[in-house]
């Protein structure tokens, strides 16, 4: 079971079992996709499913504390959509059996290692020659 804390300071478990996918087919989420890659994808770049999908693992807890999912998702922004993510996926990908675990992992992984390189060369773009040189270009533009 892995846990996360949302904006208000709640604490949620997440856990994954047969019960936890069975609940999930009842609201047409099959966690049986992330062995395809398709489910790791769409929650890492997704947040709105993201939350869904989270809200629905932890609904007995959310039924308990009489949380519905709109205020589920107003707790859910910045740090805690990582926490959760994290959360989600590195308790979905342990829920496999060890070969397929290690696919997921590696899925993953590179998922990861991707959006990274890509973070940093949009950061290098915007830190380079090319926009201060568009940017003087349209300023030039607008001021005549």
């Amino acid at each position: 079971m892995r846990t996360f804390t949302d904006n208000k300071g709640r604490n949620w478990n997440i856990e994954i079992n047969i019960a936890t996918v069975k609940r999930l087919k009842g609201f047409n989420i099959n966690l049986m996709d992330a062995i395809r890659g398709d489910l790791i994808k769409e929650v890492s770049d997704d947040p709105i499913y993201l939350a869904d999908l989270i809200f629905y693992i932890c609904k007995p807890q959310a039924d308990e504390l009489k949380i519905s999912d709109e205020d589920f998702g107003s707790a859910l922004a910045g740090d805690a959509i990582q926490k959760a993510t994290d959360a989600l996926l590195d308790e979905l990908i342990d829920f496999f059996p060890p070969g397929k675990r290690q696919v997921l992992r590696k899925a993953w992984t590179r998922l990861q290692d991707a959006k990274a390189k890509a973070e940093e060369a949009a950061s290098h773009y915007l830190d380079g020659p090319k926009v201060d040189a568009i940017i003087e270009k349209e300023l030039k533009n607008i001021i005549g």
